[in-house]
């Protein structure tokens, strides 16, 4: 098993400016071969012009090798189209254009990381691949929230635990209409059908909203791993306890306790200063506490190791084709000579 796992960090450079602590984790479970999960983890000054953070969770589906390559394609597209590069010089010099990034921009983002991703499964070896992709833009107080699958985000305030995102599942539907209650969906056989996902078709329809935030307020984006298994009051309790890197770490780790059935990612962001304006929040310096990361494929090193542990595993086949010839050899010759 490999996981991979962020350091705290944040933007604790001055009393105007925005500090985020931020914790990170990915695991590929007890039962999973490789891991499917993609995310990244983006704070100022990497983070999109005008922003504080990019956070976003990527669950691909749709075979081995197909959900690796969806969900690394939608986190990617993301960060790319996101970029500095990539943003319009009037948003780069007009900070009022990009607090928390529009509704409307995150949507437009979403929309053609879905049309990439359905353009590259196409091909043969990755027909039919998909991922969930949930957003969390971040400028000042201004949370810009896109959303398509059944990951989810979540908004820890005053210790009580919210569901921001609206999960895209075949119980969550149930749920609204009253066929099922949220206990029976929990542990329902079609718990894990997903009725939109990016990449699936050539459209999507995303879920998009702005929350104005409050110093204090944790942020948490997870794939379905978590919340399959662990309930809402003991997320909101391992949250409240911890610094956002233990919880992170302690989530995976009570997913994989009830069963690891998946590949399990967490992001925690805790708000611990709000900039009171984007113009400030903007204001980024060199010395800046950034990292990216992004995690994805076979499980966060597991190739790695696979490929260098290869010349031992061949040594260790010769090795033992020679032990077993060599006993045939002397097998024969104890034989012949008893004769």
């Amino acid at each position: 098993m490999s996981r991979s796992k962020g350091s705290p960090r944040g933007r604790q450079s001055g009393k105007s400016r925005t500090s985020i602590l931020l914790g990170s984790m990915t695991h590929v479970g007890m039962v999973r071969s490789a891991n499917q999960d993609a995310y990244c983890a983006i704070l100022a000054p990497n983070a999109p012009p005008g922003t504080d953070a990019l956070l976003a969770v990527a669950d691909g589906m749709g075979g081995h090798q197909g959900g690796e390559v969806a969900s690394a394609m939608a986190i990617q597209g993301l960060v790319r189209l996101l970029s500095p590069k990539s943003a319009s010089a009037a948003a780069q010099t007009d900070p009022a254009a990009v607090q928390g990034r529009s509704a409307s921009q995150v949507d437009e983002v979403v929309r053609q990381v879905n049309a990439e991703v359905h353009q590259a499964a196409d091909r043969p070896e990755t027909r039919g691949m998909g991922t969930t992709l949930t957003v969390a833009l971040l400028a000042g107080s201004s949370l810009t929230i896109g959303h398509v699958g059944d990951s989810r985000m979540y908004l820890m305030r005053n210790g009580k635990l919210q569901q921001l995102s609206q999960d895209h599942s075949w119980v969550a539907e149930e749920v609204a209409r009253g066929a099922i209650t949220a206990d029976e969906a929990r542990v329902h056989p079609r718990r894990n059908i997903v009725t939109r996902a990016i990449g699936t078709n050539p459209k999507v329809e995303p879920y998009t909203a702005v929350v104005e935030l409050e110093e204090g307020d944790t942020l948490l984006l997870c794939s379905d791993g978590l919340h399959s298994l662990v309930d809402d009051d003991e997320i909101a309790r391992i949250i409240a306890g911890q610094p956002p890197q233990e919880a992170s770490e302690s989530l995976v780790n009570r997913a994989n306790e009830l069963g690891g059935n998946d590949n399990t990612t967490v992001i925690v962001a805790r708000m611990e200063r709000l900039a009171p304006d984007a113009s400030r929040s903007s204001d980024r310096t060199t010395s800046d506490s950034a990292r990216t990361i992004t995690t994805g494929g076979r499980g966060a090193g597991r190739s790695r190791w696979r490929w260098a542990l290869m010349p031992v595993k061949l040594l260790w086949l010769l090795l033992k084709g020679t032990g077993r010839a060599t006993w045939w050899l002397l097998r024969l010759m104890f034989v012949k000579g008893k004769r």
